[in-house]
């Protein structure tokens, strides 16, 4: 039975302040609230006497005629209340309906806790103080439902998205409501799960991220009490199957990882019921579970790995999967996993390796990009074996990749120039460039002037680099770098004639003009992608007198980079609005514009090689002095192929000067390649540094006599090259030879090697002078003289070669070899 009101008479009751009835007006409703709360306020237990008078006021104040006056009132009414509840440890004889009403009314009284200005928010503060510290809300999980709690965790969202940032308190006692509610709970409806579990995923989390803060708080307090909840309500889900209401029954997966970074605790014994989803024959059910799991092992301080070592196996299992998107979602995690967990490292690198040759192309281009990621951020994390996988990318069979691993290569090994590990970068990229594919060969252009020797670099730091490449490079790896300055060349001169024949001074006809221009862009469009595309292009070109003068300007080998850079821009501003041909041009240039090495390149390497070879510096040791001559010497062969390249670079005093003394060294490595570089230059030397000419003819002199064969006859072969026409050079050359046919001379096969040149040249020197000195030498001196039939026999054994060098010949047979090559030209000019 109900409990019987008992009206309360004036003058009778027992209580400090008027009766307080809804018949009352508002103002004075207001004043006798006020002086109830003052009362309960300072009272701790229920007066003698009062006990029924109170409860019948509590009764009375849930009257809607009470609660629908104004804010203030229902305000009052709720702290009342509160006060009452307080008073009566909370065991006041309230039905669940009653006491439902009495907390939706503490509920709606929250709204005043929205701004600290409200002419409320004292009297809600103090209401929400009683809340927390009686934990009264705690009655409502004796309600038959939880419809009361899920009202109250909703209304607690919606005022921290209000609440001023100054408002501490009052979230602390928000928290501890909530957290209250959940440590007494014994179970936790769908819906009340959901509303602590629905800011944590998208797209309320990025909505509300101070709702997102403040749950992670009370998941975080509430842990060990929450944890029963969420493993009955996954493990129904995932392991079980069964069907839900929850709003983030779909997003389980998406709340996994959350809940793992908020409290490990939360997910221990759910984790490992995933291991069996990863072994699932649904490939949409590994894949959603490998994408879960990848950020949760490669975290930062995630320490799941070793936690749960046996699911971290079987998740680096997926790397063999079957399907090729759940290999590349294990692989995308490998660049974290490697830089934030360096004792997987090891593992990683085995499952790796195999990735790096898989058949799919998206796996092995995410497999480069992960390594070089990694790598790019932290090299020690990369094991050896792993960087030497990626040569291999570079000739995948997928030009995307191959671009890729080429790339970003090159500019890891631009950040890392010192380090040992990354020296095979440059050779194996200029392996590379004989591929059967125009698109690597300007790649590998580009990565050359970009990263390896960038075109833009002072000339001592790019000397360096070139020389430390040279030496550092096998000979394949030069001959490529060779190659692409002689592919360069090449279309250089090719363009060049399109620019002569299209100059309007040039008078040729029509038709030869065409011609050329046909048969050049043929030429040209054989050295890029997409020839006869680009052979139509380049045909147009002619046809824009202005572009064709820019576009030599932007190729002229005599420019320095500087100047190279700014006739570049031009011509891209000039066709600015047809970007195709500005793209073709710009491909135009990667393979013709001289940025590479130019003049300046060619002097700064000549001062460098000079200065090394004269004077050694005395502070580097003996093992970096030979080093470091080691490198002149390819930089020296170096200078030998771009002579023969691009003479104009070479007509520079101090260049002709700086080899000119190399001539004196005693090296005759360093001397014949010395030799050759004059050869190449050839005439000008003469004809315009005559400083230089007239003290060169004396050293080639001395070298054609007396030197080693090989230098003696490349220094003939100079001074035919550069003094074709000097009368006098030659008639002092071969009376000096002449001279020097002496059987005991230390240098007799230098002369006959000398003689040998100009004979098989066929020199006039041999037309105006009898060599009846010379025929009569070689035939009475070495061609009668007896030979050692035992020397013959142990040269024999020792030559098994039909076609070795000279140099595993005997002196005596060197010495024949040379008289047949004079004599039938001397003796042809005896019988004339």
């Amino acid at each position: 039975m109900p409990r019987q009101r008992k009206q309360r008479g004036a003058g009778s009751s027992a209580l400090p302040f008027k009766e307080i009835t809804a018949k009352l007006a508002n103002e004075e409703l207001i004043k006798r609230l006020k002086d109830c709360l003052n009362y309960l306020e300072d009272i701790d237990e229920v007066v003698d006497g009062t006990n029924d008078e109170l409860i019948t006021l509590s009764l009375d104040l849930l009257s809607p005629s009470i609660l629908n006056k104004t804010d203030e009132t229902r305000s009052l009414v709720a702290l009342v209340l509160a006060n009452l509840y307080r008073l009566f440890l909370l065991d006041i004889p309230h039905n669940e309906k009653q006491k439902k009403s009495v907390f939706r009314l503490f509920i709606s009284s929250f709204d005043s806790l929205k701004k600290s200005s409200d002419s409320l928010y004292k009297q809600t503060y103090s209401l929400l103080e009683i809340l927390s510290v009686l934990s009264l809300f705690n009655m409502c999980l004796k309600f038959d439902d939880q419809d009361i709690l899920v009202e109250l965790f909703k209304k607690i969202q919606e005022i921290i998205r209000y609440i001023p940032d100054q408002a501490h308190q009052v979230e602390q006692f928000l928290l501890k409501i909530m957290f209250s509610v959940l440590q007494e709970a014994s179970h936790l409806s769908d819906q009340l799960l959901d509303t602590v579990l629905l800011p944590l995923i998208e797209p309320h989390k990025s909505d509300e991220p101070l709702v997102y803060s403040f749950i992670c708080k009370l998941i975080q307090k509430s842990s060990q009490y929450l944890e029963p909840f969420l493993r009955h309500f996954f493990n129904g889900i995932l392991v079980n199957g069964e069907e839900s209401d929850s709003a983030v029954a779909d997003s389980l997966y998406e709340l996994i990882p959350q809940l793992y970074s908020i409290d490990n605790y939360l997910l221990l014994l759910i984790l490992p019921q995933l291991e069996w989803k990863l072994q699932s024959v649904d490939v949409e059910v590994r894949s959603k579970v490998t994408q879960l799991l990848g950020p949760m092992f490669s975290a930062p301080g995630s320490k799941l790995s070793t936690e749960n070592s046996q699911l971290f196996h079987s998740y680096l299992g997926r790397c063999q999967d079957f399907s090729p998107s759940i290999r590349l979602e294990v692989v995308k995690e490998c660049k974290s996993l490697l830089l934030n967990h360096p004792h997987l490292r090891d593992e990683l690198t085995e499952k790796l390796l195999p990735r790096v040759v898989d058949q799919d192309e998206k796996v092995r281009m995410e497999v480069v990009k992960s390594i070089l990621d990694a790598a790019t951020e932290d090299l020690t994390c990369i094991d050896e074996r792993l960087l030497d996988s990626l040569q291999h990318r570079m000739r995948d069979k997928k030009w995307p990749v191959r671009k890729y691993t080429m790339m970003s290569l090159v500019k890891l090994y631009k950040n890392n120039l010192s380090n040992e590990r990354l020296q095979w970068i440059p050779r194996k990229l200029l392996h590379s460039f004989h591929q059967p594919f125009q698109d690597d060969k300007i790649c590998i252009t580009r990565c050359l002037n970009s990263c390896i020797i960038p075109a833009g670099a002072e000339i001592n730091e790019k000397i360096d680099r070139l020389l430390h490449i040279c030496y550092t490079n096998d000979e394949s790896a030069n001959r490529s770098l060779i190659d692409i300055l002689n592919t360069q060349k090449t279309i250089r001169e090719h363009l060049l004639s399109i620019v002569s024949a299209t100059d309007e001074e040039n008078e040729i006809s029509d038709e030869e003009r065409k011609k050329i221009v046909a048969v050049k862009s043929a030429a040209i469009a054989g050295c890029l992608p997409d020839p006869l595309k680009t052979q139509a292009s380049l045909r147009e070109l002619p046809s824009d007198e202005v572009l064709m003068k820019k576009l030599a300007d932007s190729i002229d080998v005599t420019k320095d980079h500087q100047s190279l850079t700014k006739a570049k821009t031009e011509v891209y501003l000039h066709v600015s609005d047809n970007q195709p041909l500005v793209e073709l041009l710009k491909m135009l240039h990667d393979v013709s514009s001289p940025v590479l090495i130019n003049r300046d390149c060619a002097v700064a390497l000549s001062n460098r090689i000079y200065k090394e070879m004269s004077n050694p510096s005395l502070l580097q040791s003996e093992e970096d002095e030979l080093e470091e001559q080691e490198k002149c010497k390819k930089g020296l062969q170096l200078l030998k192929v771009l002579s023969g390249i691009e003479r104009a670079w070479f007509h520079d005093e101090e260049l002709l000067q700086n080899v000119m003394s190399l001539l004196r060294h005693k090296d005759n490595e360093i001397v014949q390649n010395s030799l050759l570089i004059l050869h190449n230059i050839g005439s000008v030397i003469n004809d315009t540094f005559t400083s230089i000419s007239s003290v060169l003819s004396p050293l080639l002199f001395q070298l054609a006599c007396k030197s080693s064969p090989k230098s003696a006859k490349l220094a003939v072969q100079c001074l035919i090259s550069i003094y074709p026409n000097n009368k006098s050079n030659f008639e002092r050359l071969y009376e000096m030879l002449v001279d020097g046919l002496d059987l005991g001379s230390v240098h007799l096969e230098s002369v006959l090697k000398s003689l040998s040149v100009l004979a098989e040249n066929r020199h006039p020197i041999f037309e105006k002078h009898r060599n009846d000195v010379i025929v009569r030498f070689a035939v009475k001196k070495i061609l009668e003289q007896e030979v050692d039939e035992d020397e013959i026999e142990e040269e024999e054994s020792e030559v098994l070669n039909l076609w070795s060098p000279d140099s595993d010949l005997s002196v005596d047979t060197r010495l024949r070899l040379h008289i047949l090559l004079i004599v039938p030209y001397s003796i042809n000019r005896l019988l004339q």
